[in-house]
């Protein structure tokens, strides 16, 4: 793994600090492994979470093997393109299994110089954005517009999504609501992605946009289409059990390569993960539950030999997005960089720096991987 600064690059070996948090856990007797503790989980009659036979520990009752992508339905009418020029865009119905079926907005545009509908350009790009992801990426940055038009401009299409209601919203869980970030990445790929295993397929996304990256890779084999990914500021459910419950933001710390050490949640940020649940497991510290719904989890997928991953963190960074993210890309086990933007907080693509090692990254680093 390589840590990088504007001014150049700096190698640098990191380790996660045992944490108070995991501590505790082993003393209740949990199996552990380098990748954390696994216990699939239910809601109980109270709508608290209690282990279950299932495979997927998100909250829910379930059996049988693990996630798989969801299914799509287009809608018969083209929404309105926000007045981008040359945009297309289509709403599409995600249905997935143990989730409401959710509505998103996909807004294409090809690249200059991209004439073809099959072939022509230099890939595609998707661009998710933080929270729930309701909102258009070049709606929730300073210079969005600015890295999707540089983009287009270097002659890769874009697409942005944008979930009618945000995609976390449950119950469910975690690992079962991500399918609908990683069916739509899939719908993309198939439907809008004209060169195919021809051009690269790459993603970015912001904190909760990196979770969508995340899971994508880890649960449902979507690194079998991406070349590249550059998630910034996150993800930031990297080990969500470390982050909930009583979490002394002091103590439950990590080694970071810039920005906030801290494992824990603000308070706000605790009500939208419990919102992905039935009960509150964050706030009531049902650290099983988390733990298999993390993106770090026995059974994760972390090595991705076709996909290149490019972590980016604003050094002014003051939330809990870095030491989460860390425990992904510390996981990972193929290729790794990290980037640090000076001057640049969470909101990375709202900062000239961040912006621009975004856009320099992107144009340099979407290319097909072997």
């Amino acid at each position: 793994m390589s840590v990088r600064w504007r001014n150049g690059m700096k190698s640098r070996a990191l380790w996660s600090r045992v944490t108070l948090r995991a501590l505790q856990l082993g003393a209740l007797g949990l199996s552990s492994s380098a990748l954390g503790w696994a216990v699939a989980c239910s809601a109980g009659p109270d709508n608290s979470q209690v282990p279950d036979d299932g495979a997927t520990g998100d909250g829910v009752s379930d059996a049988g093997p693990g996630p798989t992508i969801g299914t799509t339905t287009m809608a018969s009418t083209v929404c309105q393109a926000d007045g981008q020029a040359g945009a297309e865009c289509y709403v599409v119905t995600v249905s997935c299994a143990g989730v409401a079926d959710a509505d998103v907005i996909v807004k294409y545009r090809p690249g200059d110089g991209d004439t073809s509908d099959a072939t022509g350009g230099a890939g595609t790009i998707i661009f998710m954005t933080g929270g729930g992801g309701t909102e258009y990426y070049e709606d929730s940055f300073t210079y969005g517009p600015n890295l999707i038009e540089d983009l287009i401009g270097a002659g890769f299409a874009t697409v942005q999504v944008k979930w009618d209601i945000s995609w976390i919203t449950g119950p469910g869980g975690f690992e079962r609501l991500a399918c609908r970030p990683a069916t739509i990445t899939q719908w993309i790929y198939d439907e809008l992605h004209g060169g195919g295993d021809a051009e690269p397929f790459c993603a970015t996304g912001n904190s909760g946009g990196s979770a969508q990256i995340a899971y994508a890779l880890t649960r449902y084999g979507l690194a079998a289409v991406y070349d590249t990914v550059v998630p910034s500021s996150g993800p930031p459910s990297g080990r969500v059990d470390l982050g909930c419950g009583d979490c002394n933001p002091d103590l439950d710390v990590v080694d970071v390569p810039c920005a906030n050490d801290s494992l824990c949640y603000l308070p706000g940020r605790i009500n939208t993960i419990d919102g992905a649940y039935a009960g509150s497991p964050c706030r009531d510290g049902e650290f099983e539950v988390l733990m298999a719904d993390s993106v770090v989890t026995d059974g994760a997928d972390l090595h991705y030999p076709s996909t290149k991953v490019i972590a980016v963190f604003g050094e002014l960074d003051g939330t809990n997005a870095v030491a989460q993210g860390m425990q992904w890309y510390d996981a990972i086990t193929s290729e790794v960089e990290i980037i640090c933007a000076p001057d640049t907080t969470h909101s990375v693509a709202s900062a000239v720096p961040g912006y621009e090692i975004l856009r320099d990254e992107l144009i340099a680093e979407c290319k097909l991987r072997p």
